[in-house]
């Protein structure tokens, strides 16, 4: 008797704690679109979305390639121009307002891009034809007075699918691309932020990436971790060749 009286008393003791521990735990919420988010249905948009950016003002900056109404019947694209708008997406709305901003200087089909610390967008590279990568550099200009393009100076080598970051230093590194002759560009370059632009190569960086590597900081400022497709993790050190 005295041994089941203590199981007895303890099977309640454990069940008196556990009301009280459900008592005191806080409310349960379910979580709904204003916690989780959730997709809207689909909407216009001017142009195949295969580049979008957020642009300083909220807008957003989008664009395709030259438009070739040849496209569709044998998969032209020619170098030299982009169709490009700015679309304003207000929140909790549908897209709005669409302002047409194209590029005259080259095909940014297959372009890699960063923004600079300034705000201004940089896009490297091109499509002059399939596996052909062109050696411009482009910036798209946002101010209170509109959107703008302008020419930087160009790479030493073309780029098609390149990878670019915006360094801790505000410089901007690019790798990778194929370039002229078909092959992909081996030797990074950066961009000379705090020179006013221009390119400087990295030749003691030399290295062979597939197309679009991911680029990511390391903890080192002067250095940016670089994850290539099937290659592992490399660093590169941005002072000097590199």
């Amino acid at each position: 008797m005295g041994t089941t009286s203590r199981i007895g008393r303890s099977r309640l003791a454990g069940a008196a704690a556990l009301a009280l521990f459900f008592l005191a735990a806080p409310p349960l919420i379910a979580s709904g679109p204003p916690d989780l988010g959730q997709w809207s249905g689909p909407y216009a948009w001017p142009c195949v979305g295969i580049h979008t950016h957020v642009l300083p003002d909220g807008k957003i900056l989008s664009w395709a390639d030259d438009d070739n109404p040849n496209y569709p019947i044998d998969g032209t694209r020619l170098g030299g121009s982009s169709k490009v708008y700015v679309i304003d997406v207000p929140a909790d709305g549908a897209p709005g307002a669409v302002l047409e901003d194209d590029n005259s200087n080259t095909n940014l089909f297959c372009a890699g891009h960063t923004f600079l610390a300034s705000g201004t967008l940089l896009a490297l590279g091109g499509h002059i034809q399939d596996r052909y990568g062109d050696t411009d550099a482009n910036l798209f200009h946002t101010s209170t007075s509109g959107y703008s393009w302008t020419a930087g100076d160009e790479m030493a080598q073309g780029r098609w699918y390149p990878s670019a970051i915006t360094l801790s230093n505000g410089e901007a590194l690019v790798v990778s691309g194929f370039g002229y002759e078909g092959s992909s560009n081996d030797i990074p370059e950066v961009w000379q932020t705090n020179d006013g632009g221009g390119w400087r190569e990295l030749t003691g960086a030399k290295l062979r990436l597939e197309k679009y590597p991911a680029l990511h900081h390391a903890p080192d400022a002067m250095r940016d971790l670089l994850a290539g497709h099937a290659r592992g993790k490399l660093v590169i050190t941005m002072t000097d060749a590199g």
